[in-house]
């Protein structure tokens, strides 16, 4: 060995971007003619790129080998990190011509413990990095602009090969214990997480093959909008396929999600990433043991502004394809799914059937039900079936569907689900649906009779229902007709609906009959036109009821009834009339009728004619005679609907 192998030699600051060293050192000593004892050290190095900064480093060889090859053994490697942590670390270094191999053992930073592994022969080079007990700390330094890790540990492996070419081989295995993290922007974020990470990669030529194996078994995971805790679910994802650089195309050979009970997911794709990105190909097969758990975890935060009260149970399993960017084909198989909108009165029980749908194909799909029940109306149980293709779905046959001791027929159904502008048409007939168990189903006052009925073409388009012509309606031995029908909004927060009603020759028997209200014969007539409804409830119309022309029926009315009309319009009989109430319980009346115009939440009441400062609601006719008088034209519309509850809710109304 040469003598100027014993030297000394101090920087006080060197620059060369990005590092900044300052009060660097440098000794040597001989030993032998082939040894020497080498000493580096600096105060203090800087990379304020990488937000990085150590200092009273110093790396001491005891013994560096000069012979066919270099080498030191178990050279010292200390320091103090930023946050003032001392670590200590062992170097190995073996050089020879075409190879050299550098081992780092036992470094341990802020807790942590590192091993480092760097070998080259000829060409070829490997690099291995163990990791043991990596804390939040030392991360955050690690990767300081893309992840906050507040707490846990991070242990595992990662390593490399490569040649002259390059990478070739690529593996890193990760354990999490108790790990928390999250974005800097807060929208992704795991909560003491423990779990398990495996990927691989292999190169041949310009493609990748590719592995991936990942189970997370504790802790949270947030992903905007979706948060799962994962000890009551937890999550297993297996994958691979490979990379083409040239094409730039990423193929999904196999990959496997599953989540509890609640998702278990199969795919298969091919990605094109430039120059723009592309589906190419996909398949995906989907299956849900519980619904209920998918439902909680997928559906509703995604849907938590307008549908927070969604319910669903049962089994569904499903598959799709995808060809550039396209939907292409669906099939689902239901098996006793259960839907529930509490908020939105929609519960449809019992479903089971095969969903089948394609972009160019016709396809037959079938579905029956055990009950429906929508805003409280009923629907029993029934099955249909329906052919699909493209966007158009439309019912194959008439269906009969049991309803309120009847049913409804519906002869057309066809549904265009245009992304923009989606529209819905059918038309109905409605047969022998029974009043009283319609007035259960509404928790109404019982009614008798059944309806018979004809909807024609109603439309379904912008949120909005439009009709094509009446809705014809038979009940109490009249007719009833719904004509300029227009409803919007149905599932949103302000449902709306306008409509006219024209009513013609009810049997007023068979309407009060069963009501508090008191017994009337006769017939009853007129309309509701204009009505406004506004969250269901009338905010405006004009609307007249009344005895109608040439009725050559038998008029007669109870004292109840007379007591119940003059209460509803706040009127009164005459004096000799009140004395007659004493004595008989039914009277003859000539006309009756009631018209109330609704506006701004008043309701402006007339009667069949007008009477002085007042106005008639029952005209007597022969002996004995009773009239009566409304005074009132203006009636608040509240208090209007209170003296209504009180007439069906007691059998005792006084007239004062």
């Amino acid at each position: 060995m040469p003598s100027w192998a014993d030297f000394s030699l101090s920087i006080q600051q060197l620059r060369s971007k990005p590092l900044i060293v300052k009060g660097f050192s440098l000794t040597s000593r001989e030993l032998s003619s082939d040894s020497m004892h080498l000493t580096a050290a600096f105060d203090e190095l800087t990379l304020p790129e990488l937000n990085f900064k150590t200092s009273q480093f110093s790396i001491d060889c005891a013994a560096l080998l000069f012979a066919e090859q270099q080498s030191c053994q178990h050279a010292d490697i200390k320091g103090i990190s930023a946050q003032q942590q001392p670590y200590h670390a062992r170097l190995n270094w073996l050089s020879k011509p075409g190879a050299f191999d550098i081992n780092v053992n036992t470094l341990k930073p802020k807790g942590t413990t590192l091993g480092l592994t760097l070998t080259q022969q000829q060409v070829h080079w490997q690099f291995k990095l163990h990791i043991q007990q990596l804390n939040a700390t030392l991360l955050n330094q690690l990767i300081p602009t893309i992840l906050e890790a507040s707490s846990g540990k991070l242990t595992g492996v990662c390593q490399a090969q490569g040649d002259a070419k390059g990478l070739s081989t690529w593996s890193t295995q990760l354990q999490a214990t108790n790990f928390s993290v999250q974005t800097r922007d807060g929208s992704y974020a795991i909560e003491k997480l423990t779990s398990e990470l495996n990927f691989s990669a292999q190169r041949k030529q310009t493609n990748w093959n590719w592995q991936h194996h990942a189970r997370l078994q504790q802790g949270a995971v947030y992903a905007n909008p979706w948060f799962f805790e994962v000890g009551k679910h937890p999550i297993r994802l297996t994958a691979s396929g490979y990379w083409s650089d040239t094409t730039h195309q990423l193929l999904l050979s196999n990959s496997h999600y599953r989540h509890g009970t609640a998702l278990s997911a199969r795919a298969s794709a091919s990605l094109s990433l430039a120059p723009t990105w592309q589906v190419e190909s996909l398949k995906l097969s989907l299956r849900s043991l519980d619904l209920s758990n998918f439902s909680n975890l997928y559906i509703t935060p995604q849907l938590a502004e307008t549908l927070d009260s969604l319910h669903l149970t049962g089994r569904v399993n499903a598959s799709l394809t995808v060809k550039h960017n396209q939907l292409n084909h669906i099939n689902a198989a239901l098996n006793n799914v259960n839907f529930y909108i509490p908020k939105q009165d929609v519960e449809i029980t019992g479903i089971y059937g095969h969903l089948a749908w394609d972009l160019s194909q016709k396809q037959l799909s079938s579905l029956r039900w055990q009950r429906i029940v929508l805003k409280h109306f009923p629907l029993d149980a029934a099955s249909l079936k329906l052919v699909s293709v493209n966007r158009h779905i439309e019912l194959t046959d008439a269906v009969q569907i049991p309803s309120l001791g009847g049913y409804i027929a519906v002869n057309r159904l066809h549904l265009n689900t245009d992304a923009t502008q989606p529209t819905l048409a059918f038309s109905a007939e409605l047969q022998q649906l029974k009043l009283n168990e319609l007035a259960s189903a509404f928790q109404w006052a019982p009614l008798s009779g059944t309806i018979n009925g004809h909807i024609p073409n109603v439309y379904y388009h912008e949120d909005a229902i439009t009709l094509d012509g009446d809705i014809a309606i038979d009940a109490f031995d009249g007719h009833i007709a719904i004509s300029n029908l227009k409803a919007g909004h149905l599932f949103g927060n302000l449902p709306t609906v306008n409509a006219d009603i024209a009513i013609t020759q009810l049997d007023l028997n068979q309407l009060t009959q069963h009501f508090q209200f008191g017994s009337i014969s006769g017939r009853l007539s007129g309309h509701i036109r204009e009505l406004v409804l506004e969250n269901w409830q009338p905010v405006s119309f004009f609307a007249w009821l009344g005895t109608p022309e040439h009725d050559d029926s038998e008029h007669k009315i109870s004292q109840k009834a007379i007591n119940s009309i003059a209460q509803i319009g706040g009127g009164a009989t005459d004096r000799i009339s009140r004395s007659i109430l004493n004595v008989f319980d039914t009277f003859s009346y000539e006309r009756l009728g009631m018209g109330c115009y609704l506006h701004n939440g008043v309701c402006q009441l007339m009667g069949v004619e007008a009477n002085g400062h007042g106005y008639t609601l029952i005209k007597g006719g022969g002996l004995p005679r009773v009239d009566v008088i409304g005074y009132n034209p203006r009636v608040d519309w509240t208090v209007l609907l209170n003296r209504l509850s009180r007439i069906s809710s007691t059998s005792d109304v006084r007239i004062e």
